[in-house]
């Protein structure tokens, strides 16, 4: 079983840390934008509601080692301002999925490269997982972004896959090997 601290990581602006009940303001009100929708699978508008299962959710997921949703939180107030996802965790293949996303008040600050390097860590040296793999809705020029600075390689498209706000999109899957991440971070 996976212990909490393992999950906890602080970088010189965000932490990350599992999600908890007292983030349900903060979660409500980064959540709730149309633009995440587009390219998440949150729901717009996003309610208390919904916030309060998702946080009951991450707990249980947690709980049982399916799942790890990570509130990106700042520094100095421990505020969430996102979250991070290792979800549909495979303990005996070594691998997992990855996933970001932002309150719209840090885009462009360069903090989800801050909070995607701790994810990376958290994957790769504390869960001991061999694969990373992404899922990014085709137009997200920022995850696509993203998945390409950290050397994540396109492995697939499935094409008009999904549905978002009348537009037929791609769904694009990229995937990282810990050895490549190894080679990039010079830990090899």
């Amino acid at each position: 079983m996976v212990q909490a601290k393992a999950l906890r990581r602080e970088g010189e602006r965000v932490r990350l840390r599992p999600v908890q009940d007292g983030d349900l303001e903060d979660l409500v009100d980064a959540a709730d934008d149309e633009a995440i929708a587009r390219w998440t699978d949150l729901p717009h508008p996003y309610s208390r509601e919904h916030g309060a299962r998702f946080i009951a959710l991450a707990e249980e997921e947690a709980r049982v080692g399916k799942s790890f949703h990570l509130a990106i939180a700042t520094i100095e107030a421990d505020r969430l301002v996102g979250m991070a996802a290792l979800s549909d965790v495979d303990l005996e293949s070594h691998n997992a999925e990855i996933g970001i996303w932002l309150g719209r008040e840090m885009w462009g600050e360069g903090v989800a490269f801050e909070a995607f390097d701790l994810l990376l860590e958290i994957a790769f040296d504390r869960l001991d997982l061999t694969k990373l793999y992404g899922v990014v809705l085709e137009g997200n020029k920022a995850s696509i972004d993203l998945f390409k600075r950290y050397g994540f390689h396109e492995e697939g498209r499935l094409r008009w896959h999904t549905r978002r706000q009348g537009d037929w999109m791609d769904k694009i899957f990229f995937g990282l090997l810990r050895e490549e991440w190894e080679r990039r971070t010079g830990r090899a």
